[in-house]
């Protein structure tokens, strides 16, 4: 950044202190304090926009990731994805008019359906920074529960195969247990912070596993 001093003539000097109760060269130097300031704070916002990407965010940003898949290419909402630009269990960015098809600033999840089949799942926003989102993705169970572990209240329920549920929580240290086809299966130590949003997978077989969302590059519109 430039900066530019000026010498103002005597008689200029005179009617600003009139005018303003001060001397132009303090007049200056505020003026500068507030341009530094301002540059601060426009970089510690650029910074946390960009966030883990590098590059600014495409306005309604939409982000998939593939769960559990190796595929060579995925066709979803129209277009075809290289597998490679989808790194497992990670949310990719795609500007809207890359997938015009979808919802603008919504979650995806592409995961193996029946036969192995990749299917996508809607998983919606995170767009409370105050809270946690935390998803029960329910991949191919008939039904499947999260509850506070010990008899305590339910936190996502009744979440059918092929579906998520979720539910914006404040940020805890908890035991949560997960119920598949009414069944309790397993028990689940999470710690919760703002902005570390959970997902929840559940199977038919009885197994859960728990996914911290993590997100990785923005989609660069190659295809294959």
């Amino acid at each position: 950044m430039f900066v530019i001093l000026l010498r103002f003539p005597a008689a200029l000097r005179a009617m600003f202190y009139r005018r303003y109760g001060g001397k132009p060269g303090m007049m200056m130097k505020s003026a500068l304090t507030a341009t530094a300031i301002a540059s601060l704070a426009t970089a510690a916002f650029a910074e946390k926009e960009d966030g883990l990407y590098g590059a600014a965010l495409p306005k309604d940003a939409i982000f998939v990731r593939a769960i559990d898949l190796a595929e060579p290419s995925y066709y979803l909402f129209g277009r075809t994805i290289p597998g490679d630009k989808l790194p497992d269990g990670t949310f990719v960015a795609f500007a809207p008019e890359l997938l015009p098809e979808a919802t603008p600033g919504a979650h995806y999840s592409l995961v193996a359906g029946e036969n192995a089949l990749p299917f996508v799942i809607e998983e919606g926003p995170r767009d409370n920074p105050a809270k946690v989102q935390l998803s029960l993705l329910n991949i191919d169970a008939s039904n499947a529960t999260l509850a506070v572990a010990g008899g305590g209240p339910e936190v996502v329920a009744d979440v059918t195969e092929g579906s998520v549920g979720a539910r914006w929580v404040n940020p805890v240290s908890v035991t949560l247990e997960a119920r598949i086809d009414d069944a309790e299966t397993a028990q689940i130590d999470v710690t919760l912070r703002r902005k570390q949003h959970m997902t929840i997978l559940a199977r038919a077989d009885g197994s859960v596993e728990l996914l911290e969302d993590t997100y990785g590059p923005i989609f660069d519109g190659a295809s294959d």
